[in-house]
């Protein structure tokens, strides 16, 4: 899942930044990352618990706001550019 994830935000990211150069207006910009729970315990853990349980999840966050949401569930391309956007 996590490999096939990585390919997936990769390509979103590039669909966002060429969405992000025709919408220059918009200043509460979001960040995102494919968190693999294995790998990033400590970073993990600055989150709620519920996420501990997952192998994997995207997780968006709006710096400006300091908000943050994770998507948990099957995650295809169509649903990751959902989720950004």
């Amino acid at each position: 899942l996590v490999s096939y994830g990585v390919s997936y935000v990769f390509q979103v990211s590039q669909k966002s930044l060429s969405r992000r150069r025709l919408s220059s207006d918009s200043k509460d910009s979001i960040s995102y990352s494919l968190v693999d729970a294995t790998k990033q315990q400590t970073f993990l853990d600055a989150f709620d618990k519920t996420f501990k349980s997952r192998d994997s999840f995207l997780l968006a966050y709006k710096p400006r706001r300091g908000k943050y949401a994770a998507f948990t569930g099957d995650l295809t391309e169509e649903e990751a550019e959902k989720f950004i956007g």
